[in-house]
């Protein structure tokens, strides 16, 4: 899912114009579609891929219910310079300009999820 830096997700409006300078792609871990080898479901991390093309520092939301209701965010080496370390669900990221920033959700613990 493509991710609006005010905390949405993208309509097809959005890539108009030249405004658009800090978006990002989720990519849910926990919804790769079919099987492995063994018939079990694929699951992988949740990861957010943010994107600041812009001259300037920006802000994104972070995603909460679209993304699976982490406990967090984590930054992922070597994407992570500029950032804090872990962000709350819900939080803002504060990105510098003309950066790429990885992020991986920290799930709830099993028997809290």
């Amino acid at each position: 899912t493509w991710w609006h830096h005010s905390g949405r997700q993208m309509e097809a409006g959005d890539w108009q114009g030249s405004g658009l300078t800090t978006f990002a792609l989720l990519l849910r871990g926990d919804k790769i579609p079919g099987m492995d080898s063994r018939g079990w479901p694929r699951v992988d991390d949740t990861l957010l891929l943010i994107f600041n093309k812009g001259q300037l520092p920006h802000d994104l939301a972070l995603p909460v219910e679209e993304a699976g209701s982490p406990l967090a965010w984590r930054a992922e080496a070597p994407f992570n310079a500029g950032i804090e370390q872990r962000y709350e669900g819900g939080s803002t990221v504060t990105l510098l300009p003309g950066s790429l920033v990885v992020l991986a959700a920290e799930p709830w613990p099993e028997d809290e999820a």
